[in-house]
């Protein structure tokens, strides 16, 4: 045996096989916080259009904008 082949073979299989866990449970953190980022962007921008119609009159490509007045003719 020099240099412990077949054990540091072993070990290093095992360090790899670990840092392969590590990596997958790390890809799936990021998918959740993906999603997550992507969910709080979708509301923001809701909200930005939102105030974007009501202060600006933002009207979208093939949306039809009615007006209706009151008048006081009594």
């Amino acid at each position: 045996m020099i240099n412990n082949f077949p054990f540091d073979i072993h070990e290093k299989q095992n360090t790899l096989n670990q840092h392969i866990v590590e990596n997958q449970q790390l890809m799936q953190k990021n998918q959740q916080l993906k999603l997550e980022l992507s969910a709080k962007s979708d509301q923001k921008l809701e909200i930005l259009e939102s105030m974007a119609r009501q202060k600006f009159g933002l009207i979208k490509s093939g949306e039809k904008y009615y007006q209706i007045s009151i008048s006081d003719q009594d």
